[in-house]
């Protein structure tokens, strides 16, 4: 006869792990709560910056005949041949005037108030790490005269002449305004919590030296279009 073996192993107890608790499942057309944003009060200033310059502003702006031009090659028009050109008629065509009903009392050139805008943005990017390029375009406004995307530029142009590289190396030549020396001022609209006039002002020389506005300026790896804030006339604060 076999011996009788007793296991007097004790039998193991599983352990009832804990269950996760059930998701409430959202009825139909109820959406959980977004958690509520913190902003403060949306405080405006506002500020009239005057800007003169340390280098010539090089003026090029489309003219009509150039952008009659482009719609002809989009809409796939033939092309027209090429007539004599006007050096004169090219030179004026390329200065940004104020429009009928908007003009100026004082002058009648000006400039895109969006390039200076995107000269300080620029400078952004490059120089300071607490106020990002994408912040930037949202915290401060440059606005032009009575509605339109100009300010005035002061100053006395003269024609110049410059051989320049197009297409594919060709060359070819330019004639277009220079203000050997001019100025204006900029109304800054901003907010109040985000940017301080102080660090406006430093952004304006950091733009001016570095960036610039207009052809063959810093950023286009020129020097023309330099400018810095003109500490002789008394900044405006409007509010």
């Amino acid at each position: 006869m076999a011996p009788t073996t007793h296991n007097n192993t004790p039998k193991k107890t599983p352990i009832p792990l804990p269950r996760p608790a059930p998701r409430k499942r959202a009825g139909r057309g109820t959406k959980e709560k977004p958690a509520p944003v913190a902003l403060t009060p949306l405080e405006l200033g506002q500020i009239v910056v005057p800007i003169i310059s340390d280098t010539p502003l090089i003026v090029h702006a489309w003219s009509e005949k150039a952008k009659q031009i482009m719609i002809g090659v989009q809409n796939k028009e033939a092309k027209q041949k090429k007539g004599k050109r006007n050096p004169a008629e090219e030179y004026e065509a390329c200065f940004y005037r104020f429009p009928k009903g908007a003009e100026h009392s004082q002058t009648e050139y000006a400039f895109p108030a969006s390039a200076f805008k995107n000269a300080l943005v620029s400078a952004c990017g490059r120089f300071t790490d607490t106020l990002k390029m994408t912040q930037a375009r949202g915290a401060f406004h440059i606005e032009g005269w009575k509605g339109t995307d100009l300010v005035p530029i002061f100053g006395d142009p003269v024609d110049r002449t410059d051989m320049v590289r197009v297409g594919m190396g060709s060359a070819d030549i330019r004639y277009r305004p220079e203000f050997p020396v001019w100025e204006t001022a900029l109304t800054i609209t901003y907010i109040k919590s985000v940017i301080s006039v102080e660090q406006i002002v430093s952004l304006i020389d950091y733009a001016g030296f570095s960036v610039g506005i207009g052809d063959w300026r810093p950023e286009r790896n020129g020097d023309k279009g330099r400018f810095h804030l003109n500490t002789s006339v008394k900044l405006q604060v409007l509010k």
